[in-house]
């Protein structure tokens, strides 16, 4: 039971590693690219936030095709940006996150991240 148990423990610390890891070492990548990553794919992205779509959502182009970014209200405050209601678009910006791949619709980055240029 204690070899068990052990195995698990290990197993869980190795994923929870890689998973901080991977945010800190994200891939760099156009957006067209991205949209091709597997679902978890820890991504860094440069261009502009074009638009704001709903609640947390906004698009973001870098030229080479578009995405939908999920950016919450703390990540917004990590930048200054009390209200994202004012933002004006078009903005440029690099953004951190994760690809989240759902059944049935279009890939997004979960936005942990967030530095304007």
């Amino acid at each position: 039971m204690k070899k068990v148990f052990a195995v698990v423990l290990l197993a869980f610390f190795l994923l929870s590693f890689s998973a901080c890891t991977s945010l800190n070492n994200p891939r760099e990548a156009a957006v067209l690219d991205a949209l091709k990553f597997r679902n978890g794919t820890a991504v860094k992205l440069t261009g502009e936030i074009t638009s704001f779509l709903l609640f947390e959502y906004y698009l973001f182009s870098d030229g080479t095709d578009s995405i939908s970014l999920e950016v919450n209200a703390e990540t917004w405050e990590t930048i200054g940006v009390a209200d994202p209601a004012e933002l004006r678009f078009p903005a440029r910006y690099e953004v951190v996150g994760k690809i989240d791949k759902r059944p049935n619709e279009e890939a997004l980055v979960n936005v942990v991240r967030i530095r304007r240029l």
